[in-house]
């Protein structure tokens, strides 16, 4: 898809890897982005700093994407206003496994919300043009780790949530695409902590001694993504590198290990 043009919702876009996305959808030429965040002062902030410098091409919706029926009002809005949505990329999340609830309803259960909502108001076979949805799933989608179950468990049901919906492309003509960022530098990382404490585990020691990339080389793996991904696709964006595409296990059976009778 050629960005140049396009009008874009990015949940919690107003900072970390979001705020990192608008800008480079900006630089590449996007109509318009909007975003849906909470509503505190430090979402009106990072707005405000966007707004200054790209004026009326960033729009605010303060909108709890967990509640489906907000959702659903700001996205409406969004498509009344602007007759068109080509890309919703769902990116709103937490990193602590303190808030158990919510970091489902908001690592997993909003993409869904999203993403569904996107595709029965521009899919192809409601009569619109299609489009490209990217969900925003982790490295830990593709592995595990002790310490943070439950962050892990809602990245997991990102990737496959999205490796679900590839074939449906055909009827939708919305592409569904994933980015597994690594370890990057943002508040949710400062933030990361456990919620049991039978979890030996240090989690805030385990992530301070990880090498960091800045937000910056996240954004540019989603631009490339829009451009390039396939539906189903799900790419990782670690250690600053240039990002790249992961199989799926499907033939779990060679990957089989005898039970001792």
């Amino acid at each position: 898809m050629d960005i140049n043009n396009k009008v874009a919702i990015i949940t919690g876009g107003a900072g970390g890897i979001g705020a990192a996305i608008v800008n480079r959808l900006l630089e590449h030429g996007i109509k318009l982005v909007a975003l849906f965040d909470l509503d505190n002062s430090n979402t009106k902030e990072n707005f405000m700093d966007l707004q200054k410098k790209y004026g009326k091409r960033v729009e605010l919706y303060l909108c709890d994407v967990t509640n489906k029926a907000q959702f659903e009002e700001n996205f409406d809005k969004v498509l009344k206003t602007h007759k068109t949505i080509d890309i919703l990329f769902n990116n709103a999340g937490i990193g602590s496994d303190i808030h158990t609830e919510l970091m489902i309803d908001l690592n997993y259960k909003a993409v869904v919300l999203g993403s569904i909502l996107f595709i029965e108001r521009l899919g192809k076979h409601k009569g619109g043009k299609g489009g490209i949805i990217v969900n925003t799933a982790s490295i830990l989608g593709l592995r595990n780790l002790d310490c943070l179950p439950i962050y892990c468990s809602t990245k997991h049901a990102v990737v496959s949530f999205t490796r679900c919906l590839d074939v449906q492309y055909n009827t939708t003509g919305v592409r569904v695409v994933a980015i597994c960022p690594g370890v990057t530098a943002t508040p949710l990382l400062s933030n990361i902590s456990k919620a049991m404490d039978f979890i030996v585990t240090d989690v805030e020691k385990s992530f301070k001694e990880l090498k960091s990339q800045a937000p910056e080389f996240v954004a540019d793996a989603v631009v490339k993504i829009i451009q390039k991904g396939k539906s189903g696709d799900v790419w990782v964006a670690e250690d600053s590198q240039a990002p790249y595409a992961v199989k799926d296990i499907e033939d779990y059976a060679n990957l089989r290990i005898p039970i001792e009778e």
